[in-house]
């Protein structure tokens, strides 16, 4: 997930809450009156007492008859009022059977769509967006009921059992296009209201014989029977994709379309919206989750998971504040579901409906190439002018002996487990690994880490030491040159041996080795693409071989990070919609492990650096033990050090508090190739930890300007001479 354009205006929360409620409010409370108050009045009694001036009105206001018939029907209907079949009756009592009907129709279409839209206001855009982020039987309902909207709008209308009310309720609350309601509801209720409307005629011969009409007419065999036989009509296309296991490809719909991006996650949201604002059109596939892996088992489920154990942790060591520590006891279950409410704060950030109003035709399946400028996506098949792969990663799984046969979580499982672990086994050092196994023993579990090669490996070694030294202090057990050979065992009571003998014994398993790029379904060969070893080759402009797809993010097999997902979205905006030249670059890009302390990292590292600048290059460091507000704070272990090369910053990495907000400057920096100068130029709050950078910089010029003779001697110079 990612801030994906500069937002339109629009309040991203939606309308205040009484407002939204307020038209359901309306209608619940006239419905409850009227079903008391009008039953004597909207009857049959009423009708057979008034039909001669009701036709005679008719006979010399015609129109206006039509239009106060209309009116009233649209009023039973919207507040759904007591009387609706006796209104359908009166439609062909006045009108006829056909034109009462067509009246009938119109009249009850209108009055529908004034409830759809006062419930999905209401209740049905919150219903949508938690089943949006709902995963497991809801998510499989709710695919299922996108797949097959018309069938099941057409059949509810046509079932007689269905009361009208419900009919308008149902696809509101399940997030169905306005368009594709109207339509269904004007279509459905023709065969009912033919029947009634007919009915309805025939009241002139019922009266004069003193008779009371047959309502229940519809359920008599020579009537039910062809209405049912439309309804299993309606059905047909549900069956013969249950029977053939086919997306309905006897039906298929060709779309054409300027871009086309396939994966509604960080980066291809990013891409959609920036391109349908700026005047492309735009089709978007998902059949997933909207929001990708980042808000929904990623970055921010794991960032509100840590909160958790930082809370927890900060509760048990507040003594040196002054304040007495406490257990700081962690629920499980109710962090679980912090960290859904979190996902859910998110969500409309990132749903559908945000999507679709900026202009963009999001459609809910996945997407496969079935040449290299068309891709299929269910029942449609878009061409397109330009095609951007955007479908992330997932976990990597790597086929360890016996681990198919043991239940384990990945992070797309860890953040739905309401059981807390009493031992958790981590198999991966990496930052996913590190992270959860710091938020878990600050929550009361036991936690080992299994790395097969060195934890933290991609970072400085210098700096992931002290992380996790710290980790170590907290009592996380880290077993590094541990490359797991084989993983055995049930629930609760799990054993990975490793290559070297050595055993750890655990009641849960997390695998945290790695992401993989999701590139399985897209057929790739068909599309002309070519893959890579670790997505699809891509060249600096993010290109692939076929010079109208483009990847970006993790299926670019580059840096797997969020941020770098939305920044190649720019870098293909660039170049998509204006035609200019755009290339990728990595040298600016940060990352950060928000473990206690942070690590982060820009540029080159001090390993890095050595080997391309040799003896061009320059450290300098800075401690945190130094900055007075770390002191304050008592977050004094870390540091940072900056790799310089002719006054310029190469790299950059810092360990310690808030490293991932710090690193932000040095990015700036390499990003717009500042000099040391203008770092150190820059005045910084006091006290703040943002000072740290600019003490880095200033560190840089100490030696220069503090053990330089010739600076001695200028100034010796001017104090002497210089009145």
């Amino acid at each position: 997930m990612t801030d994906k354009t500069q937002d339109t205006g629009k309040i991203v929360g939606g309308k205040p809450a009484i407002a939204r409620y307020a038209p359901m409010a309306l209608i619940a409370v006239v419905a409850i009156v009227g079903a008391f108050a009008l039953r004597d009045y909207i009857s049959f009694d009423a009708l057979r007492d008034n039909r001669e001036a009701l036709i005679a009105f008719r006979d010399s206001n015609f129109a206006l008859t039509v239009l106060g018939f209309v009116f009233c029907y649209v009023l039973i209907v919207t507040f759904s009022l007591p009387g609706a079949s006796i209104a359908t009756l009166t439609g062909g009592f006045l009108f006829g059977t056909f034109l009462g009907a067509a009246i009938n129709v119109s009249a009850a279409t209108i009055g529908a769509t004034f409830i759809f839209l006062a419930a999905r206001m209401g209740l049905g855009d919150k219903l949508k967006a938690r089943m949006e982020a709902s995963d497991g039987l809801v998510a499989k309902i709710k695919k299922g009921l996108d797949e097959n909207q018309w069938s099941m709008l057409f059949f509810i209308r046509l079932v007689p059992a269905v009361p009208f009310f419900v009919a308008n309720l149902i696809p509101a609350f399940l997030g169905v296009p306005i368009q594709r309601f109207v339509i269904s509801t004007f279509l459905g209720i023709i065969p009912g209201s033919l029947v009634y409307s007919s009915v309805g005629a025939g009241l002139g011969e019922v009266f004069a014989r003193g008779e009371t009409p047959n309502l229940g007419i519809i359920f008599e065999p020579h009537i039910l029977l062809p209405i049912l036989g439309l309804c299993a009509l309606s059905l047909l296309p549900v069956v013969i994709k249950a029977v053939t296991g086919k997306k309905g490809n006897f039906e298929m719909k060709h779309i054409k379309t300027d871009i086309l991006v396939i994966g509604a996650g960080s980066g291809g949201l990013s891409v959609a919206a920036g391109a349908a604002q700026m005047g492309a059109n735009v089709v978007l596939l998902e059949g997933h989750k909207m929001g990708g892996d980042c808000l929904n088992y990623g970055c921010v489920p794991s960032k509100a998971l840590i909160a958790t154990g930082k809370a927890a942790y900060a509760q048990k060591h507040s003594v040196q504040f002054g304040v007495s520590d406490a257990s700081g006891t962690v629920d499980y279950a109710a962090a679980k579901d912090h960290v859904h409410d979190v996902i859910a704060t998110i969500a409309p950030v990132d749903s559908q409906e945000r999507f679709e109003g900026f202009g963009i035709n999001v459609i809910r399946e996945f997407g496969r190439f079935i040449s290299p400028t068309e891709v299929q996506a269910g029942d449609k098949i878009i061409k397109a002018r330009r095609i951007v792969i955007a479908t992330g990663s997932s976990p990597l799984v790597p086929p360890i002996p016996g681990l198919a046969n043991v239940p384990y979580e990945t992070n797309e499982t860890l953040f739905d487990l309401r059981e807390v672990p009493e031992h958790l086994l981590i198999i991966g050092g990496g930052p996913i690994g590190m992270e959860m196994a710091q938020a878990h023993i600050r929550m009361g579990c036991k936690v080992t880490v299994i790395e097969g090669a060195k934890a933290l490996g991609k970072d400085d070694p210098e700096l992931a030491e002290v992380v996790l030294s710290s980790l170590r202090d907290e009592g996380v057990e880290i077993a590094e040159d541990a490359l797991a050979a084989e993983v055995r065992g049930k629930a609760g009571a799990i054993e990975v041996e490793t290559k070297d003998g050595r055993v750890f014994r655990g009641s849960h398993l997390l695998m945290a080795v790695g992401r993989k790029a999701n590139t399985d379904k897209l057929d790739l060969e068909a599309g002309g693409v070519k893959p890579s070893r670790n997505g699809i080759t891509v060249d600096d402009n993010l290109r692939t071989n076929n010079r109208r797809v483009y990847a970006i993010g993790d299926v670019a097999g580059g840096l797997q990070f969020t941020h770098v997902a939305g920044y190649h979205a720019g870098v293909i905006i660039r170049s998509m919609l204006f035609g200019l030249p755009s290339k990728a670059k990595t040298t600016h890009i940060p990352w950060a492990t928000y473990t206690d302390p942070e690590l982060s990292q820009v540029g080159l590292t001090e390993a890095e650096a050595k080997k391309k600048h040799g003896s061009a290059l320059e450290v300098v460091r800075f401690h945190y033990s130094h900055n007075d507000r770390a002191i304050a704070e008592r977050k004094t272990k870390g540091f940072i050090k900056v790799m310089v090369v002719k006054g310029r910053p190469v790299g950059a990495s810092i360990v310690g508090y808030q490293a991932g907000e710090l690193i932000n400057l040095w990015a700036l920096a390499l990003a717009n190739n500042m000099k040391m100068s203008q770092i150190a130029a820059m005045v910084a709050p006091y006290p703040t930890i943002g000072e740290i950078n600019k003490r880095a910089a200033g560190a840089y010029f100490s030696p220069r300007l503090f053990e330089s003779d010739l600076v001695k001697r200028v100034v010796g110079f001017v104090q002497r001479y210089v009145p």
